[in-house]
């Protein structure tokens, strides 16, 4: 074998060894795994029941009450101001369908936009007490 035969099956060989050890570690590996459900600290706004209730991450809120079974649970949120838990008040953009959090809302108690989701057992999410909930229907 020549030289030159040599350095082309030498070249082959690099190239067949960098194919195999791409597709161990691109062809095997197996996409993230995005769950499709959420699970939100909610307020029951039929009931007053308050927990963790699961959905699916594309239905916005209400959700189905695991107590009462009516869709009218809302995520609780906290406002880092005032330290109060409230739910955001309610508008109706469909005659027809339920009341639906707006896209943007300020804490009913202080008018703080510092609000975010509450999330229980957190340390820096304390509340003080809660703010009293909309009106539902």
């Amino acid at each position: 074998m020549s030289k030159r035969q040599r350095q082309v099956v030498y070249g082959l060989l690099i190239v067949a060894g960098f194919g195999g050890a791409a597709y161990s570690f691109l062809g095997r590996s197996s996409p993230a795994k995005v769950s499709d459900t959420l699970t939100i600290q909610g307020l029951c706004l039929s009931c007053k029941h308050e927990g963790a209730v699961q959905h699916p991450n594309t239905e916005p809120a209400p959700h189905k009450c695991p107590e009462c079974g009516q869709q009218a649970v809302y995520p609780l949120m906290y406002c880092f101001d005032c330290r109060r838990r409230f739910v955001p008040e309610l508008v109706r953009t469909d005659p027809a369908g339920p009341p639906r959090i707006p896209p943007s809302f300020r804490c009913p108690g202080c008018r703080s936009s510092n609000v975010i989701q509450f999330i229980p057992n957190q340390p820096e999410l304390q509340p003080v007490g809660d703010l009293p909930p909309p009106r539902w229907n």
